[in-house]
């Protein structure tokens, strides 16, 4: 079975934890989108060093290894920015300088729905990749029986 499949079940909990943030108004369930979203990056974070390897070899694993968490902070920081821009954007100026949202759950909604469509994606370009390598898998089977001598009946 393809290490991806770790890969999907991380995206699915992403997509779970992301759509559980945009729907909750209680802020003492958000431990809920906390925990789901730790669930999956650990998910991820066991299962890609595997993948890193397998997909390129072992010599050059800790530059691609490196490559890989980096793509992560990157990320991160877009996700964040686009959550500032969402939340600014329901806010409004105080007389001090400070931002503030009074409209509840959709202050930031739309965010976590970006993200929720972002794990879609993701998921949807994972599930590729699985049927990618099964198909090389698939190939590589059928060139290893040619290269088999048939023995004369």
């Amino acid at each position: 079975m393809s290490r991806f499949w770790c890969v999907f079940v991380a995206n699915i909990l992403f997509c779970i934890s992301q759509f559980g943030g945009a729907k909750i108004s209680n802020p003492h369930y958000l431990l809920f989108v906390s925990s789901m979203t730790g669930l999956a990056y650990g998910v991820l974070f066991g299962v890609y060093p595997a993948i890193v390897s397998h997909a390129f070899g072992i010599s050059g694993f800790s530059q691609n290894w490196g490559v890989m968490t980096l793509a992560a902070a990157i990320f991160g920081h877009i996700f964040n920015y686009i959550y500032g821009v969402i939340y600014d954007s329901h806010s409004k100026v105080l007389p001090d300088g400070a931002r503030q949202c009074s409209m509840g759950l959709e202050c930031y909604s739309t965010a976590y729905l970006v993200a929720f469509y972002a794990s879609i994606c993701s998921g949807f370009l994972t599930l590729v990749g699985v049927f990618l390598e099964r198909y090389r898998r698939h190939q590589r089977l059928l060139t290893e029986e040619d290269d088999i001598p048939q023995l004369a009946a």
